[in-house]
């Protein structure tokens, strides 16, 4: 019987050759389809997954409105993360990055123009959860002029030498130890880099009261990317609706001298919500 089935299929299909093909090219089409569709979702839901305390990190943005114009910026005040982390218990951890833009690195006769290095705090393998290969999460990026790179960058500029303790010098002529070499990142991140600088070294160059400076002014020139870490158990929620007492201790001050406001917004780093 199978075999009558499949003759009778085989005759229907060269009486019919044009709209055979026709049918043929549109179901193949259709399954292709499906199937990309079905893997572009994968991808995205599996952003940032790879990160254990994802749940519970936060990407925290600005909303800017000075004489009713409103303007909104996925980076925040340098001192907005040190000062909920302080005003909020909800807060466990902060980290703040800042892309340094196209930046001359070399090492011996090596030199390179990179697009992808970024300050970070230290706290940031606290929130983020990165494969250490060489170095030690923990203190990696406590000290100035320290640098941990990937494995990638690793092998750009050492090849096959053990790059801990060894010097990256920047286009300024700043040089940057290597305490620290992490895998790779994977294609599903939203935050990407290649080799992190500790933000201790900018402290250390403005000057330690200066950078870390809570003064009202200061809330008010954005510049950098900030993530929290909730503690478990508690909403973001609950900082949007105490919010307004913070803006009052830090912000009012120079927002009424220029008829300006400020919220906080956040984005949650799920992977159900890639940012970008």
């Amino acid at each position: 019987m199978f075999k009558n089935y499949i003759i009778s299929l085989y005759r229907n299909i060269v009486r019919n050759r044009f709209y055979s093909i026709l049918n043929i090219v549109g179901l193949s089409v259709g399954i292709a389809t499906a199937i990309f569709i079905l893997l572009f979702v994968q991808d995205e839901m599996s952003y940032d997954k790879y990160h254990l305390k994802q749940e519970r990190i936060y990407r925290i943005e600005s909303d800017f409105f000075i004489n009713g114009k409103a303007d909104k910026f996925a980076i925040v005040p340098i001192p907005m993360g040190p000062a909920l982390k302080i005003e909020f218990p909800e807060v466990e951890a902060f980290v703040r990055l800042n892309d340094v833009g196209s930046t001359l690195f070399r090492h011996d006769q090596k030199e390179y123009y990179e697009e992808n290095f970024f300050m970070a705090d230290s706290t940031m393998f606290d929130i983020f959860t990165h494969e250490f290969i060489l170095g030690n999460p923990k203190t990696s990026l406590c000290e100035p002029r320290t640098i941990v790179i990937t494995r990638k960058i690793a092998t750009k500029y050492f090849g096959d030498e053990n790059p801990m303790g060894q010097i990256m010098t920047s286009g300024r002529g700043t040089n940057y130890q290597v305490t620290g070499v992490i895998e790779n990142l994977p294609g599903n991140s939203h935050l990407k880099f290649d080799a992190l600088i500790s933000t201790a070294t900018v402290a250390a160059e403005s000057g330690e009261d200066d950078f870390n400076s809570l003064e009202p002014v200061r809330f008010w020139n954005i510049g950098v990317y900030t993530y929290i870490l909730l503690k478990e158990n508690t909403q973001v929620e609950s900082i949007d609706e105490k919010f307004p007492i913070f803006y009052d201790k830090y912000m009012k001050p120079i927002g009424d001298q220029f008829n300006a406001g400020f919220n906080l917004m956040s984005t949650p780093h799920h992977p159900n919500t890639p940012n970008t």
